[in-house]
Protein backbone atom coordinates (compact mmCIF):
# COMPACT_ATOMS: atom_id res chain seq x y z
CA UNK A 1 0.00 0.00 0.00
CA UNK A 2 1.34 3.41 -0.90
CA UNK A 3 2.46 5.43 2.10
CA UNK A 4 0.95 8.86 2.68
CA UNK A 5 1.32 11.80 5.04
CA UNK A 6 -0.48 10.54 8.13
CA UNK A 7 -0.43 13.94 9.81
CA UNK A 8 -2.19 15.60 6.90
CA UNK A 9 -4.73 12.80 6.57
CA UNK A 10 -5.43 12.83 10.29
CA UNK A 11 -6.27 16.53 10.07
CA UNK A 12 -8.54 15.89 7.11
CA UNK A 13 -10.26 13.03 8.86
CA UNK A 14 -10.77 14.94 12.09
CA UNK A 15 -12.01 17.88 10.07
CA UNK A 16 -14.57 15.57 8.53
CA UNK A 17 -15.60 14.34 11.97
CA UNK A 18 -16.01 17.84 13.34
CA UNK A 19 -17.94 18.77 10.25
CA UNK A 20 -20.23 15.82 10.83
CA UNK A 21 -20.68 16.77 14.47
CA UNK A 22 -21.92 20.19 13.41
CA UNK A 23 -24.75 18.61 11.46
CA UNK A 24 -26.95 18.32 14.54
CA UNK A 25 -27.26 22.08 14.84
CA UNK A 26 -27.38 22.87 11.13
CA UNK A 27 -30.56 23.42 9.09
CA UNK A 28 -31.51 20.69 6.62
CA UNK A 29 -29.98 22.37 3.56
CA UNK A 30 -26.67 22.91 5.39
CA UNK A 31 -26.60 19.32 6.60
CA UNK A 32 -26.76 18.11 3.02
CA UNK A 33 -23.75 20.22 2.11
CA UNK A 34 -21.75 18.99 5.11
CA UNK A 35 -22.62 15.37 4.40
CA UNK A 36 -21.36 15.91 0.88
CA UNK A 37 -18.08 17.09 2.39
CA UNK A 38 -17.82 13.97 4.53
CA UNK A 39 -18.58 11.83 1.48
CA UNK A 40 -15.83 13.60 -0.45
CA UNK A 41 -13.44 12.80 2.38
CA UNK A 42 -14.33 9.11 2.24
CA UNK A 43 -13.97 9.15 -1.53
CA UNK A 44 -10.43 10.49 -1.10
CA UNK A 45 -9.50 7.40 0.94
CA UNK A 46 -11.03 4.72 -1.28
CA UNK A 47 -9.79 3.12 -3.39
CA UNK A 48 -6.44 4.94 -3.34
CA UNK A 49 -5.43 4.46 0.30
CA UNK A 50 -7.94 1.84 1.40
CA UNK A 51 -10.05 -0.70 -0.50
CA UNK A 52 -13.17 0.62 1.16
CA UNK A 53 -14.37 2.78 4.03
CA UNK A 54 -17.69 3.47 5.67
CA UNK A 55 -19.19 5.50 8.48
CA UNK A 56 -22.47 6.57 10.03
CA UNK A 57 -23.53 9.99 11.25
CA UNK A 58 -26.43 10.12 13.67
CA UNK A 59 -27.81 12.39 16.37
CA UNK A 60 -30.46 11.97 19.02
CA UNK A 61 -33.26 9.64 18.07
CA UNK A 62 -32.95 10.23 14.34
CA UNK A 63 -31.93 7.36 12.08
CA UNK A 64 -28.22 7.63 11.22
CA UNK A 65 -27.03 8.47 7.73
CA UNK A 66 -24.59 5.88 6.37
CA UNK A 67 -21.82 7.02 4.03
CA UNK A 68 -19.38 4.76 2.20
CA UNK A 69 -16.82 4.54 -0.56
CA UNK A 70 -14.93 1.74 -2.27
CA UNK A 71 -15.31 -2.04 -2.15
CA UNK A 72 -14.84 -4.85 0.36
CA UNK A 73 -11.36 -5.70 -0.94
CA UNK A 74 -8.87 -4.75 -3.64
CA UNK A 75 -10.01 -7.68 -5.75
CA UNK A 76 -13.72 -7.26 -4.99
CA UNK A 77 -16.45 -5.40 -6.83
CA UNK A 78 -18.86 -5.62 -3.90
CA UNK A 79 -19.38 -2.07 -2.62
CA UNK A 80 -19.16 -1.16 1.04
CA UNK A 81 -22.61 -0.66 2.55
CA UNK A 82 -24.34 -0.53 5.93
CA UNK A 83 -24.21 -4.34 6.24
CA UNK A 84 -20.47 -4.66 5.57
CA UNK A 85 -18.55 -6.46 8.32
CA UNK A 86 -15.29 -5.03 9.68
CA UNK A 87 -12.62 -6.34 12.00
CA UNK A 88 -12.83 -4.14 15.08
CA UNK A 89 -9.19 -4.61 16.16
CA UNK A 90 -8.49 -2.35 19.17
CA UNK A 91 -12.14 -1.42 19.57
CA UNK A 92 -12.23 -4.69 21.49
CA UNK A 93 -10.61 -2.70 24.31
CA UNK A 94 -13.65 -0.55 25.24
CA UNK A 95 -15.84 -3.66 24.93
CA UNK A 96 -13.57 -5.49 27.37
CA UNK A 97 -13.60 -2.45 29.64
CA UNK A 98 -17.40 -2.42 29.58
CA UNK A 99 -17.46 -6.10 30.51
CA UNK A 100 -15.15 -5.44 33.45
CA UNK A 101 -17.29 -2.56 34.68
CA UNK A 102 -20.39 -4.78 34.60
CA UNK A 103 -18.62 -7.08 37.05
CA UNK A 104 -17.49 -4.11 39.15
CA UNK A 105 -21.11 -2.93 39.42
CA UNK A 106 -22.14 -6.43 40.45
CA UNK A 107 -19.47 -6.58 43.15
CA UNK A 108 -17.60 -9.47 41.57
CA UNK A 109 -14.59 -7.34 40.68
CA UNK A 110 -12.91 -4.26 42.16
CA UNK A 111 -10.85 -1.72 40.23
CA UNK A 112 -8.07 -1.80 42.79
CA UNK A 113 -8.13 -5.57 43.29
CA UNK A 114 -4.94 -7.59 42.84
CA UNK A 115 -5.30 -9.66 39.67
CA UNK A 116 -3.52 -12.50 41.49
CA UNK A 117 -6.88 -13.10 43.17
CA UNK A 118 -8.01 -14.41 39.78
CA UNK A 119 -4.72 -15.51 38.20
CA UNK A 120 -2.42 -16.86 40.95
CA UNK A 121 0.62 -16.77 38.67
CA UNK A 122 0.70 -12.98 39.04
CA UNK A 123 1.33 -13.14 42.78
CA UNK A 124 4.67 -11.47 43.53
CA UNK A 125 5.39 -10.01 40.05
CA UNK A 126 8.92 -9.04 39.10
CA UNK A 127 10.30 -6.11 37.09
CA UNK A 128 13.23 -5.99 34.66
CA UNK A 129 16.26 -4.16 36.00
CA UNK A 130 17.42 -3.10 32.53
CA UNK A 131 14.89 -4.02 29.79
CA UNK A 132 17.41 -3.30 27.03
CA UNK A 133 20.11 -5.53 28.50
CA UNK A 134 18.78 -8.85 29.78
CA UNK A 135 16.02 -10.54 31.78
CA UNK A 136 17.50 -9.85 35.22
CA UNK A 137 14.62 -8.80 37.46
CA UNK A 138 13.71 -7.52 40.93
CA UNK A 139 10.51 -7.71 42.99
CA UNK A 140 7.80 -5.30 41.85
CA UNK A 141 6.94 -2.41 44.16
CA UNK A 142 3.23 -3.28 44.17
CA UNK A 143 0.78 -5.80 42.70
CA UNK A 144 -0.98 -5.44 39.35
CA UNK A 145 -4.57 -4.26 39.74
CA UNK A 146 -7.62 -4.39 37.49
CA UNK A 147 -7.29 -0.62 37.12
CA UNK A 148 -3.74 -1.07 35.83
CA UNK A 149 -4.97 -3.48 33.15
CA UNK A 150 -7.67 -1.04 32.05
CA UNK A 151 -5.27 1.91 31.78
CA UNK A 152 -2.10 0.37 30.28
CA UNK A 153 -0.21 0.96 33.54
CA UNK A 154 0.38 -2.68 34.53
CA UNK A 155 3.99 -2.73 33.31
CA UNK A 156 3.20 -5.36 30.69
CA UNK A 157 4.67 -5.39 27.19
CA UNK A 158 3.31 -5.86 23.67
CA UNK A 159 5.02 -7.44 20.69
CA UNK A 160 4.49 -4.40 18.45
CA UNK A 161 6.19 -1.99 20.89
CA UNK A 162 8.35 -4.04 23.27
CA UNK A 163 12.04 -4.34 22.44
CA UNK A 164 15.07 -6.20 23.74
CA UNK A 165 15.22 -9.65 25.33
CA UNK A 166 11.63 -9.46 26.60
CA UNK A 167 10.30 -9.19 23.05
CA UNK A 168 11.94 -12.51 22.18
CA UNK A 169 10.19 -14.12 25.15
CA UNK A 170 6.79 -12.75 24.14
CA UNK A 171 7.34 -14.13 20.65
CA UNK A 172 8.61 -17.50 21.88
CA UNK A 173 5.53 -17.97 24.06
CA UNK A 174 3.08 -16.93 21.35
CA UNK A 175 1.95 -13.82 23.24
CA UNK A 176 0.95 -11.85 20.17
CA UNK A 177 -2.68 -10.69 20.38
CA UNK A 178 -2.13 -8.44 17.35
CA UNK A 179 -2.48 -11.52 15.14
CA UNK A 180 -5.87 -11.24 13.44
CA UNK A 181 -5.71 -14.66 11.80
CA UNK A 182 -3.75 -17.91 11.84
CA UNK A 183 -1.23 -16.40 9.45
CA UNK A 184 2.02 -15.11 10.92
CA UNK A 185 2.57 -11.37 10.95
CA UNK A 186 5.26 -9.89 8.68
CA UNK A 187 8.50 -9.53 10.61
CA UNK A 188 7.45 -11.91 13.39
CA UNK A 189 8.54 -15.54 13.87
CA UNK A 190 6.03 -18.18 12.82
CA UNK A 191 5.05 -19.28 16.33
CA UNK A 192 1.49 -20.40 17.18
CA UNK A 193 -0.33 -17.96 19.43
CA UNK A 194 -1.46 -19.07 22.87
CA UNK A 195 -4.43 -21.41 22.35
CA UNK A 196 -6.67 -19.85 25.01
CA UNK A 197 -6.96 -16.89 27.36
CA UNK A 198 -6.02 -19.20 30.23
CA UNK A 199 -2.82 -20.28 28.47
CA UNK A 200 -2.11 -16.68 27.45
CA UNK A 201 -2.41 -15.49 31.05
CA UNK A 202 -0.38 -18.34 32.53
CA UNK A 203 2.44 -17.86 30.02
CA UNK A 204 2.44 -14.09 30.53
CA UNK A 205 2.68 -14.57 34.29
CA UNK A 206 6.08 -16.25 33.88
CA UNK A 207 7.64 -13.10 32.42
CA UNK A 208 8.93 -9.99 34.19
CA UNK A 209 7.34 -6.56 33.76
CA UNK A 210 8.97 -3.59 32.04
CA UNK A 211 8.03 -1.22 34.88
CA UNK A 212 6.40 -1.26 38.30
CA UNK A 213 2.60 -1.41 38.13
CA UNK A 214 1.18 2.11 38.21
CA UNK A 215 4.56 3.73 37.52
CA UNK A 216 4.11 4.60 33.84
CA UNK A 217 1.79 4.33 30.86
CA UNK A 218 2.87 1.80 28.26
CA UNK A 219 0.70 0.27 25.54
CA UNK A 220 0.36 -3.37 26.45
CA UNK A 221 -1.56 -6.64 26.49
CA UNK A 222 -3.35 -5.49 29.64
CA UNK A 223 -6.83 -5.60 28.11
CA UNK A 224 -6.15 -9.07 26.72
CA UNK A 225 -5.15 -10.24 30.18
CA UNK A 226 -8.26 -8.58 31.58
CA UNK A 227 -10.28 -10.93 29.39
CA UNK A 228 -8.97 -13.83 31.47
CA UNK A 229 -9.75 -11.98 34.71
CA UNK A 230 -13.32 -11.55 33.44
CA UNK A 231 -13.54 -15.26 32.68
CA UNK A 232 -12.53 -16.22 36.20
CA UNK A 233 -14.61 -13.54 37.96
CA UNK A 234 -17.73 -14.41 35.97
CA UNK A 235 -17.17 -18.18 35.81
CA UNK A 236 -17.98 -17.92 32.12
CA UNK A 237 -15.90 -18.05 28.92
CA UNK A 238 -14.99 -14.53 27.80
CA UNK A 239 -16.74 -14.76 24.45
CA UNK A 240 -19.88 -16.12 26.10
CA UNK A 241 -19.88 -13.32 28.67
CA UNK A 242 -19.68 -10.68 25.96
CA UNK A 243 -22.42 -12.39 23.95
CA UNK A 244 -24.91 -12.76 26.79
CA UNK A 245 -24.19 -9.56 28.72
CA UNK A 246 -23.40 -7.05 25.94
CA UNK A 247 -24.05 -8.19 22.36
CA UNK A 248 -27.42 -9.90 22.84
CA UNK A 249 -28.94 -7.17 25.06
CA UNK A 250 -27.85 -4.50 22.55
CA UNK A 251 -29.14 -6.42 19.55
CA UNK A 252 -25.64 -6.74 18.06
CA UNK A 253 -26.53 -9.67 15.82
CA UNK A 254 -23.54 -9.27 13.51
CA UNK A 255 -20.76 -9.29 16.10
CA UNK A 256 -18.66 -12.44 16.51
CA UNK A 257 -15.20 -13.68 17.40
CA UNK A 258 -15.40 -15.96 14.36
CA UNK A 259 -17.50 -14.88 11.38
CA UNK A 260 -19.89 -17.68 10.35
CA UNK A 261 -19.62 -18.96 6.79
CA UNK A 262 -23.03 -17.51 5.95
CA UNK A 263 -21.76 -13.99 6.68
CA UNK A 264 -18.36 -14.20 4.98
CA UNK A 265 -19.59 -12.49 1.77
CA UNK A 266 -20.13 -9.35 3.88
CA UNK A 267 -16.54 -9.30 5.18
Amino acid sequence: MRMFDQRLDRRLFLGGLFGAAALSAAPAFARGAKLAGVQALLDSYAPVKLPGVGGAVGFGGAAPTFLAAGALARDSKTPVDADTLWRVYSMTKPITGMAAMILVEEGRLSLDQDIADFIPGFKNPRVLVDPAKDLTSRPAARPITVRNLLTHTAGLGYTIVTKGPLLAEYQRLGLNPAAASRKSLPGFPDVPTAPSLAAFADRLATLPLIADPGAKWSYSVGLDLLGRVIEVASAMPFDRFLQTRIFDPLGMTSTWFQVPASALPRL
